[in-house]
């Protein structure tokens, strides 16, 4: 089988984190017996020099991480890379012989995705996705098949709109053969990798409007390090110039590192993750208040990582037990509680997150799932 997923890196290739996002999905497909083609989409900013090294270096991250994948470049609307760009592989080549498209990036002109056989799309921003839509800032090209990691999304009463498709849900994943059980010391933080601000907001209905970033999502939670005898910390990506906020972060009891000294590439994120004791982290308001069940991608590596999480909740997610491995919190009371229960009995929450990772967002496990429901 051939499956073409099309990331989105080239444009990021500091975020390691991000970097993860799309890595996970396709070391999933490479386990699960498929050949893989990895497709970026190049910025229209990129000079020839800079896609070259920014190739390259995507190159040898997917060869040193395991996935054999091939690589083809597109622009986003559709448009073929200029001959300045080198030699490359033919789109329509790759699509004639490609078994599917699996497109985790939303944005892509209909002129390459109708020249697939079959495609189909994963949301990993429940809410979100369907918000931009609606409000017209982008549109969806057809696929076969509309996959998200919410089980809400279509059931009855439900506020997020279906945008009158059918979605079939998917969980999302993690290489657990690359996100072994690594140890901590019991001084080791709890900690999480995020931007910080950024000027991005929903607007309602009615026309009133929320800002939607970790910022704002974590203000309701900031004393938390007061209710706590151990170190929390953010490696945030803020603007250094922000000195007052990295004060005021400090003085309420918060650690602070610049995400760009652990994240700036696959293995500094993968590294981070894995020296902390486990992670604590506030969501988007958006997915508290759409209530879309979404849980990160990167608390999925701290638990195949075999650490337990503390993250907010975000509405049902039926599928996972929580309660051991993953807490999921509503309340700062709720928060510090859930601390005091990791404190109590760390290795039964650590064994539980590496068996939650094991049992159901293991990327082989999810990727024959997927494959399962597209071609079954």
């Amino acid at each position: 089988m051939h499956i073409c997923l099309l990331a989105q890196t080239l444009g990021y290739i500091e975020g390691g984190g991000h970097f993860w996002v799309y890595l996970n999905w396709g070391l999933g497909f490479h386990r699960a017996g498929a050949r893989v083609t990895w497709l970026e989409t190049v910025p229209r900013s990129f000079t020839p020099e800079t896609f070259a090294s920014h190739r390259t270096l995507l190159k040898n991250r997917l060869y040193e991480h395991g996935l054999p994948a091939d690589l083809a470049f597109i622009h986003e609307d559709g448009e073929i890379l200029s001959e300045q760009f080198g030699p490359l592989p033919v789109i329509r080549e790759i699509a004639e012989s490609s078994d599917l498209l699996v497109n985790l990036c939303y944005g892509l002109s209909n002129s390459i995705t109708q020249q697939f056989h079959r495609k189909a799309l994963i949301d990993i921003d429940p809410g979100l996705l369907q918000h931009w839509v609606t409000r017209g800032y982008f549109a969806l090209a057809p696929y076969d098949f509309y996959f998200t990691i919410s089980d809400a999304i279509g059931k009855p009463g439900h506020p997020i709109p279906t945008l009158g498709l059918k979605w079939f849900h998917t969980a999302p994943c993690v290489d657990t053969a690359s996100w072994p059980v690594t140890s901590s010391t019991a001084e080791s933080p709890y900690t999480t990798v995020s931007h910080w601000e950024a000027h991005e907001y929903v607007v309602e209905e009615d026309g009133s409007f929320y800002e939607n970033t970790k910022k704002a999502g974590f203000e309701p939670f900031l004393d938390l390090p007061g209710h706590l005898s151990i170190p929390v910390e953010l490696a945030l990506c803020i603007d250094p110039a922000q000195t007052q906020e990295i004060q005021r972060l400090r003085e309420l009891g918060w650690r602070i590192r610049p995400s760009s000294e652990v994240s700036k590439s696959p293995i500094d994120y993968q590294g981070y993750i894995q020296q902390s004791r486990g992670e604590f982290s506030v969501s988007k308001p958006s997915y508290v208040k759409m209530q879309s069940g979404w849980i990160s991608d990167r608390t999925l590596c701290y638990l195949s990582s075999g650490k337990p999480v503390i993250v907010q909740d975000t509405g049902p997610i039926h599928y996972v037990s929580e309660g051991l491995g993953l807490l999921r919190f509503r309340t700062l009371e709720e928060a510090a509680r859930h601390f005091q229960s990791l404190f109590t009995d760390y290795p039964t929450h650590s064994q539980s997150a590496r068996h939650l990772a094991e049992s159901i967002f293991d990327s082989r496990r999810v990727a024959e799932r997927f494959l399962d429901v597209v071609f079954g």
